[in-house]
Formats: C-alpha cells, sequence, structure tokens
C-alpha cells in the first residue's frame, strides 16, 4: 500500500495501521497525539513515514516540561509561550512522555531555509546571519542547506543546528560527464554526503529536451548507486525539476521514487496583473493532472516531492513584476493553495528558493507562512490584504502620467513626461519580459527641483507600509552605457512617519542571464531600487517624489534624465 492509499484509508477510519488517532488538518500536516498527559504516562504515536515529527508542549506551575521520544530526553526550544521540537524519525510507532499540562504531536514535512552564507544580492536589506535567522526563521525550519565548502567555517552553526535534531545539507550543480562513474563519483565526495552532521545533497537542475534524454542513464545510474553504497545510509539525494510532470523526466521520476529519495518541483510564479488570472496560475487541473503523471510514473512519486517556492522578491531577480500587486498576498495565496488543494495530499515539504533574491521582510514572512500553514495546518488565509492594491494609481505609467501631478521646473513642461523605455523592467531584475517599459522622464534643472506626486488612499492609521520604485538613467540605457551612480532625487511622504532604518536606496544591476540588446552577464546595466518604509498617520497621505536631494539643494548632474517606474505602496509584513 503507497503512502497516500494508507494515509486516506487512516483519515476515513480516523486511525493509522497502529490503532493511533490521526487527524489531517491540512494537506502538510497531520494530527497525532492531542492530550493532557497524565504523569507517567507513556503515548504511541504512530509516524506515517520517514520524516518529520513536531512536538509541542505547554508548561502549567513547572517552568521547565520535559519529554521524553522513544526513552531519550529531547532539548525543547521555548517559541512565544510554548516548548517545541521537531525529530526526523522513520516510520512506525514511537513512544513519548511529558510532563506538561498540554502535549501535541503532529506529522509535518521538510520545511527549509536555504541558503545559509548567502546574503542578499542587494546588501542594504541586510545580513541574513545566525542571530537575525534565530530570531525570525529557524523556529518555523527544520532544515537548512548551507553554502557547499564552508562546513568548518560554519561548523558551530551546523554543531547547534544538528545537535538540535534538526538536518542541513549542500546544494550543488549537475555534472555532465557521460560516465556514470564520474557522475557517481562528483556527488559522492559532496560535503551533503560525506560530512558526518549533514543530511544529503540537492541538485540543481534537471529539465526536458534532447541533452537531458541523453545524460539521464548516466545519472539514474549514479543516483542507484548512492543509494545503494551503505556508507550513505541516511543522506537523502534531492533533484530540482521543473513543477510540471513531463514523459522526458520519468527515468528520473522512477529512480527517486525506487530509492525513496526526493524531487524538488519549481514553482516560481510571477504576479499577474489581476486576481483571476494570478488564481489561474495555480490550475487546478493541470496540477491534478501534472500529479496523475507523477503517480503513473512511479506510485510514491508525488508523495516525494519538496515544493519549490519562488520567493524572489527583489533585484537582481523577481517574481514581484507588477506595482500594483501585493506580493506577499499572492505568496500566502500560494500557500493555502497547497495546504487546501487534493493535489498536494502528502506532499514531503516546502522549500523556499533562495537567500540572494528575497528581501528581508518577504523572508520573515516566508517564516511565518510555513508557521502558519505547515506547522500550525491552517487552512484559512493568514494575510487579510487584497491581491490588487489600491494606494496608488498607474503606479506603472501604463496610461502615461494619467492619476499624477506633474510640476515641472519653471513651468517648463518638456522636462517631465510619460515615455517607453524598452527593456527597463527586464534589467531591474523583474521576472517577466515586455512589462516596466512605461517609464516618467524627469530632466533635471538647474533653477528648480522636478516634482510629481499623487494622493496615497485606504491607508490604516498607525500600520506600516512599504514604498518602493526604481529609477533609471535614459541616456546610459539607450546609449549602451554601464555605469554605477547614485541617483539625486528625494521622496516625501505626507501623513506617513518614515523608519530610517528600514529605508535605503540601493545601486543595482541587471541579472546575470537578462539579456537586452548590449547589456548582458559582462556587461550590465545599473539603476537604482528605492525603499522607504513609513507608518500611516491617517487613512490618506500624499506621495511627493523629485529630481533633487531637497527642495533646496540641487546633486547631480543638471538635464540628467531620470526613468521613474514601479512606484508600489503596499503593506509592510511586520508581525
Amino acid at each position: 500500500m503507497t503512502f497516500r492509499s494508507a494515509l486516506i484509508a487512516a483519515l476515513l477510519t480516523g486511525t493509522s495501521a497502529a490503532g493511533a488517532e490521526v487527524t489531517a488538518l491540512n494537506n502538510l500536516v497531520y494530527q497525532l497525539l492531542d492530550v493532557q498527559p497524565k504523569t507517567g504516562e507513556v503515548h504511541t504515536v504512530d509516524a506515517p513515514r520517514e520524516g518529520w515529527l513536531f512536538i509541542r508542549l505547554t508548561a502549567g506551575q513547572d517552568p521547565t516540561p520535559t519529554v521524553r521520544l522513544d526513552n531519550k530526553d529531547v532539548t525543547l526550544r521555548r517559541v512565544d509561550d510554548r516548548y517545541e521540537a521537531m525529530r526526523y524519525l522513520p516510520a512506525g510507532p514511537h513512544t513519548i512522555a511529558a510532563d506538561a499540562d498540554h502535549l501535541e504531536v503532529r506529522a509535518i514535512g521538510e520545511l527549509y531555509y536555504a541558503m545559509y552564507g548567502i546574503d542578499p544580492l542587494v546588501p542594504e536589506t541586510g545580513h541574513y546571519g545566525w542571530a537575525f535567522l534565530r530570531e525570525h526563521v529557524l523556529d518555523h525550519v527544520n532544515s537548512i542547506i548551507g553554502w557547499a565548502g564552508k562546513e568548518e567555517e560554519y561548523a558551530s552553526e551546523i554543531d547547534k543546528w544538528t545537535g538540535d535534531g534538526r538536518r542541513w545539507m549542500t546544494q550543488h550543480s549537475l555534472p555532465w560527464d557521460k560516465s556514470t562513474d564520474a557522475v557517481y563519483e562528483y556527488w559522492a565526495k559532496q560535503p551533503g554526503m560525506v560530512h558526518p552532521k549533514l543530511s544529503g545533497i540537492w541538485a540543481d537542475e534537471f529539465s526536458i529536451g534532447e541533452k537531458y534524454r541523453e545524460m539521464y542513464p548516466y545519472w539514474c545510474e549514479a543516483i542507484r548507486r548512492l543509494k545503494a553504497n551503505p556508507k550513505f545510509d541516511g543522506k537523502i539525494f534531492y533533484a530540482f525539476k521543473g513543477a510540471t510532470y513531463h514523459d522526458d523526466s520519468i527515468p528520473l521520476i522512477k529512480t527517486i521514487g525506487e530509492c525513496n529519495y526526493r524531487l524538488g518541483p519549481e514553482w516560481y510564479l510571477r504576479e499577474r496583473k489581476t486576481r483571476e488570472v494570478a488564481v489561474a496560475q495555480f490550475g487546478v487541473n493541470w496540477e491534478r493532472n501534472s500529479r496523475a503523471g507523477y503517480d503513473r510514473a512511479h506510485p510514491e512519486a508525488g508523495n516525494n516531492r519538496v515544493w519549490v517556492l519562488g520567493l524572489l522578491s527583489q533585484p537582481e531577480e523577481s517574481c514581484d513584476v507588477f506595482p500594483h500587486c501585493d506580493f506577499n498576498a499572492y505568496l500566502d495565496m500560494q500557500f493555502q493553495f497547497i495546504a487546501t488543494e487534493k493535489a498536494f495530499v502528502g506532499l514531503r515539504g516546502v522549500y523556499g528558493y533562495y537567500s540572494p533574491y528575497i528581501g528581508e521582510e518577504q523572508l520573515r514572512l516566508y517564516a511565518r507562512l510555513l508557521r502558519h500553514y505547515c506547522i500550525e495546518g491552517r487552512t484559512d488565509r493568514m494575510l487579510k490584504d487584497p491581491y490588487i492594491l489600491p494606494h496608488l494609481q498607474n503606479p506603472d505609467f501604463t496610461e502615461a502620467a494619467s492619476d499624477w501631478t506633474l510640476e515641472p521646473a519653471g513651468g517648463d513642461d518638456d522636462r517631465i513626461s510619460a515615455a517607453v523605455a524598452k527593456g527597463f523592467g527586464w534589467l531591474q531584475g523583474r521576472y517577466m519580459r515586455d512589462v516596466g517599459e512605461n517609464v516618467l522622464v524627469t530632466v533635471r534643472s538647474a533653477e528648480a527641483p522636478i516634482r510629481f506626486s499623487q494622493p496615497i488612499r485606504k491607508l490604516e492609521p498607525g500600520r506600516l507600509y512599504s514604498l518602493r520604485f526604481f529609477t533609471g538613467h535614459q541616456k546610459d540605457l539607450a546609449d549602451g552605457v554601464s555605469r554605477k551612480a547614485r541617483h539625486a532625487v528625494s521622496i516625501r511622504i505626507e501623513g506617513g512617519d518614515i523608519i530610517p532604518d528600514k529605508t535605503f536606496q540601493a545601486v543595482i544591476r541587471s541579472n546575470y542571464g537578462h539579456v537586452f540588446g548590449s547589456f548582458n552577464r559582462a556587461h550590465r546595466y545599473y539603476s537604482n531600487y528605492h525603499q522607504v518604509v513609513f507608518r500611516a498617520k491617517n487613512d490618506q497621505g500624499r506621495l511627493v517624489l523629485a529630481d533633487w536631494r531637497t527642495a533646496t539643494k540641487r546633486e547631480g548632474p543638471v538635464d540628467e534624465p531620470l526613468m521613474w517606474n514601479f512606484i508600489q505602496i503596499q503593506p509592510y509584513f511586520a508581525p
């Protein structure tokens, strides 16, 4: 009987094969025990498959509850006002006893942070070091992907993490030698396979097409050899691949299933202009058909998927492509779909891709979404905000300068105008071609600043909001010039108090893969990425942008043509 059929049978009867109670809270979380334990009482829980058990205790008078799992003491972490642990265990019955007022045990998925040791490509975002992750992320994950080759440097972190019962792995590119021996040796020597405290490797990335079909016999045989080698017992091989089932991948899917390894389907969903089109990307029938394809290739393939979500939310690559859409709400919608749509019953876990492209806000949000859906087992939306942002109109100048009040310097209308700038959005890092090409252009005057403004609507007093936008040098784009420059601009938010430590202006470069005209990985286009976080004082405000540094001080060259777009105001996630 497959895991999925066994699970469905358990849910229909309310008990596992061993007779223990089981309740599906959603596709990712299964309640195995929820009791007020008596002193000395031992309970049995039945892990439905090899994987993670989540243990939570509520203390009463005793501030230090204890728990024994399979007759071994378990180290607990305090999270909010309760105590928790996560342990990776084999399938089957396990005993648990606790000295606490309330004990819960759940089967949960593999919940990933990736990648430790790599900070965001916009350094102004912050440093994703151990202290930051410990405060905001690590209580909500159980698996870390670390930067390979840095194991000695990160020995302390690895010891702390694995000593707490969690798992650490490394990630590697695919080998392309048409030799099983060479492929096997490449994977077998990686830190995730040979380091005694690490638990496996992620291979990046398998795909479809002739060159991949030619390599699958070598890759698959090497994977089988890894599984057959007792030296690698307890190590798991993970295969990144496209999310949709395709016949080209049958050899890989079968091999992964036979070895009880994992598939990592990549689901990098970009925003769409309307909520209806965005939701249609989820494709209920498409996902069900894709799931059916996986299960035909191998009966456990659908259950061996760790779903890889695109958290890309800032340069150099971003799925946040439309400034009138709330990317935070979109991530929440994706999580809810995965947690509730039956195509994902039995999913192995969730991986958020990945630290260089994740804004600090979205990383904290991802951790809380994991908590909401993948630990608490919720099915309701965590965020209540709508997908379409109501705060600004025409934020990407797709309707020229409509809805904006233009204030040209000295009445010179030629110094401010709407224009089309081919490739500008693509070079900003938007993960969609042919968007972000409408701009407002200001040509700096020596006499006075050029301003443009718009009311900010439907604010919630006391709440935090973010303003984000891009500026670029129009002539550099037209002439193919690659030049780092910090643009002299100013921002005024009437009706809001700016939070200085969350506010920055960054000089960014185009993504290595975003080629346009003469710009490529060796010749990058540079633009500016601006972020301002503010606290609303009223339900209405006003945004005023200008091409002088202040109202009375000009910086930057006279006659410099600056392009502006992606002017987004959205609720800022601050739990």
